[in-house]
């Protein structure tokens, strides 16, 4: 079975299989196949909700993002988009009859919009620059947007003499004078510059750029009246350089004078604005920690003052947003690997409105979702489950009625598809008896009574959560015959702040005890084979992988992918690596050494004895190949089987291109199949 599952990856390029009555396991080119639902839009006063369906395209190897309409008694629902391009940024007008959005093709950025009653699609704008958070105003007649403005060239180059005609002189040199000069997922290095705010007619015509300060500004909401704008921002010369101190502010359209509206200690992250003018925010006090815990609260917009909402719930608040009457908000958090929203009153008190808010991460099984309010406090909300990526269902806040389903995306095509059954793991660390929990997927086929190949599967982040839901790399292991496990040790989010802070200033902690814990438990159980066990992770889960293979030699194979092996390198030379510095150290690396050594894989390379395959993009600048290159040659000189994989124009995101996701688990297949043990 495995090795079939390779011979067909190595063949992706062909033509899809022909569909067959008989149910078979996930096949690589099935990946093609599915389709997954986000970023709804609920029509004010209208009965339809605008969304994303997503696929992968087989010819481009891309995703392509297509904008569909649905119902919202589920009983339409078709494409408004055709197949060829992406679109994005769905928001409706206030009256519910024009729909915007953002398309981009070729390195150009379209403003769109869509309008009902004729069925047209109108372009108003293009752009060399992609806009962004785009907002109706309260009349309708404006549209506002963030984009990015390039500043002037560095002068450093000003006195330069020019080449002579016809010669061949080298490129000219590459200045860098701002902090954060380069990006994951960006090429090249970042152009120097900042987010402006923007106003567009509705009507089109030329933009209007409001702020021209040396500063980020956020996503911009409206005043009520529609004669303001506010938004978040941290004014200071370098922001990367300092703790995150993010105030409010508001500048009049007219004469664009700007206002400050706090000035507290808080990081304020701005989210609505209610009817009566009272912002919505969720803000903390940066301690310079990996993981703070945020609240909730609501600045009048009258006198400015501050007040911070009773909710009480030991969960990060991901987004919030005002309920139609102004006195209760609808709060998104995630809960032991599952979304939830939460109806929060502003006098106190909080239900769970929605528990079964579903991830929109299609590779692994991340935790997550999206989710859109109705002026009639309605919601549109993704689902996912272990076996469907995710759909899109609506409800009522005040209704005790179940959930309408509007989509079935993969409903026809899955009926043909024998996916690997999920169950969820409770355990206990053998570290301090913390009660963690996992999710094995069985192997399709899976015989009661036998013990199988496992493979421990690590999330990244680290603060991040895995949950029960869908996901397209996990489900190609177990059908190539392993028994999947991945879990949510400590560190992870969404098991309370203590869960979470557990390892700020002390990574990778006791991380290695939960993870041996859970495979011990899978042991007992009597389905997973001791003698045939492998591990694998990216990013942070990289960096667990190494780190435990330096403690145990009880793994066949280990993939290591695109982790950080040594701190002290990857601080510096990481995207964010001020952020890193400030955020998960006590001191700098070279006031400190010692600590960054020892809490480093690289420290325990002299120890590791398992056959290890590394695996990073070539364009990662989050964990960059660097890391990777240091470990390949400390294992080398170990004298430890290894193999190192280079992804071409891979960001830290491998999996964004759908060959990739397949290159990638095919890859960690073979090398898992070439150390397996007899059967």
């Amino acid at each position: 079975m495995r090795a079939l599952f390779v011979f067909l990856l190595l063949g992706f390029y062909l033509l899809l299989p022909a569909q067959i009555d008989e149910k078979h396991p996930l096949e690589p080119l099935d990946v093609f196949s599915l389709q997954m639902a986000h970023s709804p839009a609920i029509q004010p006063g209208g009965e339809h909700i605008a969304y994303l369906r997503q696929r992968f395209d087989l010819k481009s190897d891309r995703a392509i993002q297509q904008i569909w309409i649905a119902d919202k008694n589920g009983e339409r629902n078709r494409p408004l988009t055709d197949l060829n391009t992406s679109y994005r940024n769905l928001v409706w007008s206030p009256d519910g009859q024009q729909l915007a959005f953002v398309r981009s093709e070729d390195g150009t950025h379209y403003l769109h919009l869509y309008v009902v009653k004729t069925g047209h699609q109108q372009e108003i704008a293009k752009f060399s620059e992609s806009p962004g958070d785009l907002v109706w105003s309260p009349g309708g007649d404006l549209l506002a947007f963030r984009m990015f403005c390039p500043s002037e060239k560095a002068p450093l180059l000003s006195g330069l003499p020019k080449a002579p005609s016809g010669a061949d002189w080298a490129d000219e040199p590459t200045v860098i004078t701002q902090t954060r000069y380069r990006s994951d997922g960006r090429s090249g290095f970042l152009p120097s510059g900042h987010q402006q705010i923007f106003v567009i007619h509705a009507n089109g015509g030329a933009a209007r750029q409001l702020t021209y300060e040396n500063y980020d500004h956020g996503s911009p909401q409206w005043s009520p009246d529609g004669q303001h704008l506010v938004f978040a921002a941290q004014m200071e010369s370098d922001v990367d350089l300092r703790p995150q101190r993010a105030q409010l502010y508001r500048i009049n359209l007219k004469n664009r004078r700007m206002e400050q509206l706090t000035d507290e200690v808080y990081h304020f992250s701005l989210q609505d604005v209610s009817q009566g003018g009272d912002f919505l925010c969720l803000a903390y006090v940066d301690k310079e920690l990996g993981y703070q815990r945020n609240a909730l609260f609501v600045i009048d917009g009258s006198s400015g003052d501050l007040r911070k909402i009773s909710w009480e719930r030991d969960r990060q608040a991901e987004s919030a947003r005002w309920t139609d009457s102004g006195e209760a908000l609808i709060v998104q958090y995630t809960d032991r690997g599952m979304g939830a929203l939460d109806l929060v009153h502003l006098k106190g008190g909080h239900r769970t409105v929605v528990s079964d808010l579903g991830g929109t991460s299609f590779g692994r099984p991340y935790a997550g979702g999206d989710f859109a309010l109705g002026g009639d406090n309605s919601i549109a909300y993704t689902r996912s489950t272990p076996h469907q990526p995710a759909n899109l269902y609506y409800k009522s806040i005040e209704s005790g009625a179940l959930p309408t389903r509007l989509t079935n995306c993969n409903e026809i095509f899955l009926q043909g598809i024998q996916l690997g059954v999920v169950e969820q793991v409770n355990f206990t660390s053998s570290y301090d008896e913390q009660k963690l929990e996992g999710w094995v997927i069985y192997p399709p086929n899976y015989e009661k009574g036998k013990s199988y190949p496992t493979i421990l599967e690590i999330h990244g982040g680290p603060y991040a959560a895995y949950g029960p839901h869908f996901s397209a790399e996990l489900q190609l292991m177990a059908a190539a015959g392993y028994l999947v496990f991945y879990m949510n040790l400590r560190g992870s989010t969404s098991y309370g702040e203590s869960f979470a802070a557990y390892i700020n200033n002390n990574y990778p902690s006791e991380d290695y005890d939960d993870l041996m814990s859970g495979i011990d438990e899978l042991i007992d159980r009597g389905v997973a084979d001791e003698e045939q066990l492998f591990i694998a992770g990216g990013s942070g889960g990289g960096v667990l992988t190494a780190w435990s293979i330096g403690k145990t030699d009880r793994f066949r194979a280990a993939a290591v992918v695109k982790p950080v092996i040594n701190w002290y390198s990857f601080v510096l030379t990481a995207d964010a690596y001020s952020h890193f510095v400030r955020n998960w150290f006590d001191e700098k690396p070279w006031d400190q050494p010692e600590a960054f050594l020892e809490r480093s894989p690289l420290s325990l390379v002299g120890k590791v004895k398992t056959p290890t395959l590394l695996m990073t993009g070539e364009e990662d600048y989050r964990t960059p190949m660097s890391e990777t290159e240091q470990y390949y040659g400390a294992l080398r000189i170990q004298g430890v089987e290894s193999a190192l994989v280079r992804i071409p124009g891979a960001s830290h995101g491998i999996a964004k291109r759908p060959s990739n996701l397949l290159r990638k688990t095919a890859i960690i297949l073979s090398w898992f199949d070439q150390h397996a043990g007899a059967e």
